[in-house]
């Protein structure tokens, strides 16, 4: 499963638009999950370990590399160089200091987090989301 907040992806839209590119959708990242409104804003899901959405318990277990296929437009399939160029400038694992964790991660870039189901359920549009227990490496 891929979770991803909102505001990661409003922070990334402003850093296309500061450099002349145009703001991205979120289908270009396939999420299955989208969360939003959190306190901690933008990249608050780097510090989550266990999450509780509705009745379903999720574990963040690894940071979401993205590929070339966040590049394609979804509706034109027009290729292009973003977001990975600009997420490449902050979200790189050399960047974040993932690269010490796993040397394949220098170069990758990361947007968003694969998470494990630990607890099925049902998640609905306004359910309460909650950090169970924060990330601990």
């Amino acid at each position: 499963m891929l979770a991803y907040l909102q505001e990661n992806l409003q922070d990334l839209n402003s850093h296309l638009s500061s450099s002349g590119s145009s703001p991205l959708p979120m289908n270009r990242f396939r999420p299955n999950v989208v969360l939003a409104g959190f306190e901690g804003g933008a990249w608050a899901d780097d510090a989550w370990g266990d999450v509780a959405v509705g009745s379903v318990q999720l574990s963040y277990v690894k940071p979401c590399s993205r590929c070339k296929v966040t590049t394609i437009d979804q509706e034109t399939a027009e290729e292009g160089k973003e977001p990975l160029v600009t997420l490449g400038q902050f979200r790189s694992g050399k960047v974040l200091g993932w690269a010490a964790q796993r040397k394949s991660w220098t170069h990758d870039v990361f947007f968003g987090w694969n998470a494990a189901v630990l607890q099925q359920g049902t998640i609905s549009v306004g359910d309460t989301v909650t950090v169970t227990q924060p990330r601990t490496a």
